[in-house]
């Protein structure tokens, strides 16, 4: 699937109370953001949620490295709880996925030192930034305007 101009494509990655009420509802929002893929272990969130937010890739955790090297998405947002960040963070990095988490994205220091080698790794085309965040507004705003956003919905599921 091809970017659309101006917009970055993201995953969410977690579909906890804050990506329901904050992240999701925050993308909604920004012009140069869409999101185009949820990804959760939770089928009813995700059938729910990528029907509210018209993301058209709902992804269980098993398929998050196919959904990383398919082209489908520029950017992932990590919005999972704090023990579970530095993997899919640094999955992400080395496929060449741009990443922002809301969480610590490591436990401890050397857990932390998993994201500088992952952060180093681009390719010809595409390079890696790793970063956190607490808006999804301010995250969207970190990408250039030139890179090629959804609707807000009622309440979230359970």
């Amino acid at each position: 699937m091809a970017r659309k101009k101006g917009k970055v494509r993201y995953a969410v990655v977690g579909l906890g109370w804050f990506a329901q009420q904050a992240i999701l509802p925050a993308f909604a929002k920004v012009k140069n953001a869409e999101v185009v893929a949820l990804v959760s272990g939770d089928d009813t969130k995700l059938e729910e949620l990528a029907q509210r937010y018209g993301a058209r890739h709902a992804i269980k955790y098993r398929d998050y490295d196919e959904l990383l090297s398919g082209g489908r998405i520029d950017a992932v947002y990590i919005a999972l709880p704090n023990t579970m960040p530095c993997d899919f963070a640094a999955r992400a990095a080395h496929a060449g996925v741009h990443v922002l988490c809301q969480k610590p994205m490591a436990m401890d220091e050397a857990e932390c030192g998993r994201l500088p080698a992952a952060k180093a790794c681009t390719s010809a085309s595409r390079s890696s930034a790793v970063t956190t965040g607490t808006s999804a507004r301010a995250s969207a705003r970190a990408f250039p305007s030139s890179w090629s956003a959804p609707t807000p919905s009622a309440s979230p599921p359970r």
